[in-house]
């Protein structure tokens, strides 16, 4: 069984401007091989950084 290595999700630290957290989620959404589970960690990582509440 050949799998995909998981997802490296970044630490958002204060370099990162939010365009280029979204930037990177938008690559992440548009990565065929990024599973489904991966996608739910990249989204719940994003929305943790730019501190959107539910």
């Amino acid at each position: 069984m050949n799998t995909a290595p998981a997802l490296e999700i970044p630490t958002f630290d204060r370099s990162w401007h939010p365009n280029e957290i979204t930037g990177w989620l938008d690559e992440v959404e548009n990565d065929e091989t990024v599973s489904a589970a991966d996608l739910v960690r990249a989204r719940l990582a994003v929305r943790e950084a730019l501190g959107v509440d539910d």
